[in-house]
């Protein structure tokens, strides 16, 4: 029987490929409104001890962490099958400054929130949706679907802005290989 990739005992040249390739961390962004509780989680996920503040923009920089990923599967793994090594999966997490309106054209500290972001294989989108005199709102109310609203359609200008100069590019590029030039 085949059972991961194995039959009679050895490890089947296809299946050995890709586990050859496997990448053991796993990225992802916190990102949300200023003071939405994208720290305090960063926080709890990697037993960090970034500061949180109830002053709009706390987060100047992105902050990053690491956590293992406990997984009881892959105890039973490591046990039934006995390996030489075992590399366990880490989540590597960035805490992202607080995106605001236009953020997208790169407007307060959140502008380049997607350079990170882009890089992560998920994203924790954080919204506020409790009401605090000692934490001030960046909208001055308390309404989880206008922000959550606000973050898609940020997202979105940031990926058609991405679109549009890749385009340019290609474009580019296109012109330059039809008038003979090289690049």
């Amino acid at each position: 029987a085949k059972v991961f990739g194995i039959k009679n005992g050895k490890v089947d040249a296809e299946r050995k490929l890709m586990l050859h390739n496997h990448r053991n961390n796993i990225r992802a962004a916190i990102i949300g409104l200023p003071n939405s509780g994208k720290s305090q989680l960063f926080n709890v996920l990697t037993d960090g001890n970034v500061p949180v503040d109830g002053a709009v923009f706390t987060t100047h920089r992105p902050n990053f962490g690491r956590t293992l990923l406990v997984d009881p599967r892959f105890d039973w793994l490591e046990q039934y099958f006995r390996p030489r090594s075992t590399a366990r999966t880490f989540l590597r997490v960035t805490d992202c400054p607080g995106i605001i309106r236009n953020s997208w054209r790169a407007a307060g500290i959140g502008g380049d929130f997607m350079k990170h972001a882009g890089k992560c294989d998920a994203l924790y989108v954080v919204v506020r949706a409790f009401d605090s005199q000692q934490v001030t709102h960046v909208m001055n109310t308390v309404n989880p679907m206008r922000d959550i609203d606000l973050l898609i359609d940020e997202m979105v200008k940031f990926d058609l802005q991405d679109v549009r100069l890749e385009a340019n590019r290609m474009g580019k590029l296109v012109e330059a290989r039809a008038g003979g030039s090289q690049l």
